[in-house]
């Protein structure tokens, strides 16, 4: 199951925060990223989730900028678990372009 968290309600169509196939509340829900970098805009999806009467326990970035997003939602009581660290792409480019 997935649904969407918006960043504001629009003011069309449903005009809600979450869209999508709603799970009952209580349900356990992982917030999926695919960049992070403060953190700011997971623990704003977090915050809406658990206004909602949702359980977030964690955050899942396909990629971590490391400009303090763990640390930030550490400090929430969530788990940030990342695919990949900005520095190791890194170091893999410079691989393949030398």
């Amino acid at each position: 199951d997935g649904l969407i968290v918006r960043k504001e309600a629009k003011g069309h169509g449903t005009g809600e925060w979450l869209e999508g196939p709603l799970p009952a509340r209580g349900s356990v829900v992982t917030v999926l990223e695919d960049v992070v970098t403060s953190g700011a805009s997971s623990l704003k999806a977090v915050h809406q989730l658990r206004e909602e009467g949702y359980l977030v326990r964690r955050v899942i970035s396909i990629v971590d900028r490391e400009e303090g997003a763990e640390l930030k939602i550490s400090n929430e009581g969530l788990e940030l678990i990342s695919l990949f660290l900005l520095k190791d792409i890194a170091a893999k480019s410079k691989k393949i372009l030398s």
